[in-house]
């Protein structure tokens, strides 16, 4: 779920950089730091994306097929627990991330618009 968390906040940051209408040089440079720096916080943390896991499971995925263990043919079995495994923990990635980016971004959002930006320019009567 940290994933999800720290996605919400990159979410976020992308809509209120993509409000400042800047060129499109430093727009991109903005948008680039932000996932990175999103990114790099989901590494440093130990978090898990679920959009992003299948790179981290692709070798185990290969090294299950070792033939070597079993005399030149594919160890099917292994593949199919592997498999299973990596099935089990995408799936609980998966709603792992969601059950916490879809009412974080919302509230995140509504709390923004309603406390910050209207706020700020709220028109005072005078």
């Amino acid at each position: 779920m940290w994933g999800g968390f720290i996605i919400s906040f990159i979410a976020i940051f992308k809509n209120l950089i993509n409000k400042l209408q800047l060129a499109p040089f430093p727009a991109g440079f903005l948008f680039s730091v932000n996932y990175s720096a999103g990114f790099i916080l989901i590494e440093e943390t130990g978090s898990t994306l679920a959009t992003k896991q299948p790179a981290f499971t692709a070798s185990a995925v290969a090294s299950s097929l070792d033939s070597k263990k079993t005399e030149g043919e594919p160890d099917l079995d292994n593949l199919a627990v592997t498999v299973a495994r990596v099935l089990r923990s995408q799936i609980a990635s998966f709603f792992g991330n969601l059950i916490i980016v879809f009412p974080l971004t919302f509230l995140l959002a509504w709390g923004i618009t309603k406390f910050l930006i209207n706020k700020l320019f709220r028109a005072e009567p005078h």
